[in-house]
This record gives structure tokens, C-alpha cells and sequence, in this order.
């Protein structure tokens, strides 16, 4: 599940032409940091033990939206309110993060 994960963010990173800046993977979990630059980037946590994975859109040294999961429950953090819970019944996967993201950066216009 984790080199799946990664092989994915290498192949989204490849596609969109991301800088990976950061893995720090051990047998259950990974952390991954790529994108734009060091200041604006994507995070990805995974813990399979949990049955967590977390996204988030992070500027600066901010998260400004993203989707955590846990144990089958998730949910957002909005861009417009990122410290927020919306709870939800849907699961996001990391293309659909990385899309919704790039939307959130352009309205922002940071891309």
C-alpha cells in the first residue's frame, strides 16, 4: 500500500512536473512532501495500521485545505476555512486531491 502510494505521487509529481521534496518512509508509515516548491507544496501522511491518510495543500508553513481519513471516516478541511471538520461520507483520492488543489491555488492566484 505504501509503495503504491509513493509510485502514485511519482507518477502525479512526473505528470504535473513536481519537485519531490521530501520521503521519510518507514514499514507502516510514510511522509511525503512534493510540489511546487519547499513553500508551496503537498503532504501526504500514511499510516496503514491506522487506515489513516491525510492530504493537505500546505503555503508557507500553513495548511490551506485538505482531506484526512481514518478507519473508514473522513474528512475535509476547507480551503476557506482550513482549521475546520467537514465530515463526510466520501473518500478523496490523491488525484482528485491534487485537482481540487490546484483549483484552490489558482482562485488564489498562487499559480
Amino acid at each position: 500500500m505504501i509503495d503504491s502510494l509513493i509510485n502514485e505521487i511519482y507518477q502525479i509529481s512526473y505528470e504535473y512536473g513536481f519537485d519531490i521534496f521530501f520521503i521519510d518512509r518507514t514499514e507502516n508509515t510514510a511522509l511525503i512532501r512534493f510540489g511546487f516548491t519547499p513553500q508551496i507544496f503537498f503532504q501526504v501522511y500514511i499510516n496503514i495500521m491506522k487506515g489513516k491518510l491525510n492530504l493537505a495543500l500546505v503555503v508557507g508553513d500553513e495548511r490551506i485545505y485538505g482531506f484526512d481519513g481514518e478507519g473508514g471516516k473522513y474528512h475535509e478541511h476547507p480551503s476557506d476555512s482550513p482549521q475546520s471538520h467537514l465530515f463526510t461520507s466520501e473518500k478523496k483520492g490523491l488525484q482528485e486531491f491534487i485537482r481540487d488543489s490546484l483549483e484552490i491555488l489558482k482562485k488564489k492566484g498562487l499559480i
